[in-house]
């Protein structure tokens, strides 16, 4: 391979003798040949580069600066093997020249040998910290190494000699926000754009660390600057998707998705986020046909097969569904943990009586919520069971019946046979619709505290207890809905709205429409250990809660309380499409929307059902 090999073998004279280029007859001013090759190249002209190069080698054929420069100029005549063969003459006549080593070190580049270039970057700018172009070059070595940080202190001493070399500052800017310091990315990639407006990687990196810092707005401003110098970039279209995604603009994120699948059809990130946005869309159909699309582009991908499982479920093909659910362990960001037992995952495929199974937790806290339902059932197999929910959620499983033991994460240590995580015993355990397991509450609050809470709360009126926001990613994905839409429902006589929100969306409070009342239950509201200990504990006193699609929905359903939960058009798998029932929950009803983004149906009608149940239906006539 090209620049991995060495020449000490030969001597300077015999590399004379062979690579002497013909005299030309009338000798040039050697200076001036020279001096026009720098221009030339330094214009971007490497051809006439050369040939000034070679016409002042001809005059002196034995002048080692004459090599350097005609070196020089065959590697931007991109003929690397014919540079590499003078560079190392050079080396060879005065060992550790640095500028033929920053050449080598361009050469090795291009052959792939990352170690070698490095190693003679470095040599070179110890003897030569000059050689200033040679900073940028060694930051992208060190980072390729895995040294961020020298990268980083390599494009600073390079930007400290040249500080309007904006190719620099792109890549200073870049490794920045790799470090996880997006705001000192962001400081030096505007100063990049203010030089030089029209620089495409600037505006482009620009945008992913606006978008690292959360500064979406500024983000998406960025990307459609890059983009105007750039329409046919597929890159820049399809990160204008995944903002527009985040925002739960789905159209607008179809829209650059299908610009960037026009340019380049197998690009995975645009045909994934295409189909999230037309599954979002409520265009199953559509999606369907568009992954396995996907999956013939792609066949090792997970993305596709796991979003078709995701269409299955929500179809209530869960046969099909929970088998290409379980592609989820291969997708490369997916929000659980990613962990590794030597003992062998168990999916239903081996007897576990007399074995020991663990049963860990994954995804959020709802899912966990949701799915500790089959912990108990797995005592009827013969095994012994070990359930490791997430820490904060320990308590509350306390209250989950069943044969079991409850341990944390540190049970990789103890021993047992098999595991499995909490999300693929529906698979496991063949679960049907028709045969998933909702008979009865299966969570309990801690009885202390009910009795803490109704000593507060008290008996009057009908108790309706109410969430509107899960996280952050819920709210741009339709999930949440404004605290002022429940107006209605709390001027129906005799009717107190209880908040179970803590944290996000609390905000609301401040800002209720006139004259509409929610009560509050304080700042210790569920701030002791253990997550939703009171909120479990409030909802035993309401005769009703009614929340978005968030964990609280899952835990009233849980403990057998009435739930009303509002679903966005295109909502969740779990929750299928056109039930009014949930057959993961007996006690909960689905109110959802009948059009994209028409919350105010969904709300009208729970307040006339709400009226009727506290015999008040006058009250909205």
């Amino acid at each position: 391979m090209i620049g991995r090999y060495t020449v000490e073998n030969i001597t300077a004279s015999k590399a004379r003798k062979s690579m002497k280029l013909p005299l030309d007859p009338t000798p040039p001013d050697i200076a001036a040949h020279r001096d026009a090759a720098r221009a030339l190249l330094r214009e971007g002209k490497p051809a006439e580069a050369l040939a000034a190069a070679e016409r002042a080698h001809r005059a002196a054929p034995d002048d080692w600066e004459g090599w350097q420069i005609l070196s020089a100029c065959l590697l931007a005549s991109q003929r690397a093997a014919e540079a590499l063969s003078w560079i190392e003459r050079i080396l060879v006549e005065r060992p550790g020249q640095p500028d033929a080593l920053a050449n080598r070190a361009i050469v090795r580049i291009r052959a792939r040998d990352m170690a070698g270039a490095l190693q003679d970057a470095e040599a070179a700018l110890a003897a030569k910290p000059g050689l200033t172009h040679l900073w940028g070059t060694l930051g992208l070595l060190r980072q390729r190494s895995g040294d961020l940080r020298g990268a980083i202190d390599a494009l600073r001493t390079g930007l400290a000699a040249d500080p309007a070399n904006v190719g620099m500052m792109v890549r200073l800017g870049e490794y920045l926000r790799q470090a996880n310091r997006p705001i000192d990315a962001i400081a030096l990639l505007e100063r990049a754009t203010a030089l030089a407006a029209d620089n495409v990687a600037a505006w482009t990196n620009l945008g992913v660390a606006l978008q690292q810092a959360g500064q979406i707005d500024a983000a998406k401003a960025a990307y459609e600057q890059a983009l105007a110098r750039n329409p046919a970039s597929a890159e820049i279209a399809t990160n204008l998707g995944i903002i527009e995604r985040g925002r739960g603009e789905w159209d607008m994120a179809l829209l650059h998705f299908d610009q960037a699948l026009a340019v380049k059809p197998e690009l995975a990130e645009a045909l994934w986020g295409k189909g999230a946005a037309l599954i979002r869309l409520a265009r199953l159909d559509e999606a369907e046909a568009h992954f396995h699309r996907a999956v013939a582009l792609h066949p090792d991908s997970a993305e596709p097969r796991w979003s078709l499982g995701l269409i299955d479920l929500t179809r209530g093909d869960f046969e099909t569904g929970w088998t290409r659910y379980e592609w989820r362990s291969k997708l490369p960001d997916f929000p659980s943990p990613r962990r590794n037992f030597a003992q062998p995952l168990w999916l239903g495929n081996a007897p576990i009586e007399g074995k020991s199974l663990l049963v860990h937790w994954e995804q959020g806290l709802g899912d966990t919520v949701q799915f500790c339902r089959y912990v108990p059932l797995l005592a009827a197999c013969g095994a012994r069971i070990l359930f490791a929910p997430q820490t904060r959620l320990a308590p509350l499983m306390r209250g989950l019946d069943g044969d079991f033991e409850l341990v944390g994460l540190d049970a990789r240590a103890r021993a047992f046979d098999y595991h499995v995580p909490l999300m693929s015993l529906p698979l496991a355990l063949g679960t049907r619709v028709d045969t998933i397991p909702s008979g009865a509450a299966y969570l309990r609050a801690d009885p202390d505290l009910v009795s803490a809470w109704m000593a507060r709360i008290g008996q009057e009126g009908f108790r309706v207890g109410v969430s509107w926001q899960g996280s952050g990613t819920e709210q741009a994905g339709g999930r949440s809905f404004p605290l002022s839409l429940l107006e209605r429902l709390a001027q129906i006589p005799g009717v107190r709205l209880i908040s179970l929100q803590k944290g996000t969306g609390t905000e609301q409070l401040e800002d209720l429409p006139p004259g509409m009342s929610v009560e509050t239950l304080g700042d210790d509201f569920d701030t002791r250990p253990g997550a939703f200990m009171d909120a479990a504990a409030v909802m035993a006193q309401c005769d009703l809660v009614i929340s978005c699609d968030t964990a609280i929905a899952h835990l009233a359903g849980a403990l057998g309380v009435p739930i009303w939960v509002a679903l966005m058009h295109a909502p969740d798998w779990r929750w299928m499409l056109g039930r009014e029932g949930c057959p993961w929950y007996p006690g909960m009803r689905l109110f959802r929307q009948t059009t994209r983004n028409d919350w105010a149906s969904v709300f009208a009608a729970m307040a006339r059902e709400l009226a009727a149940m506290v015999g008040r239906p006058e009250e909205l006539a």
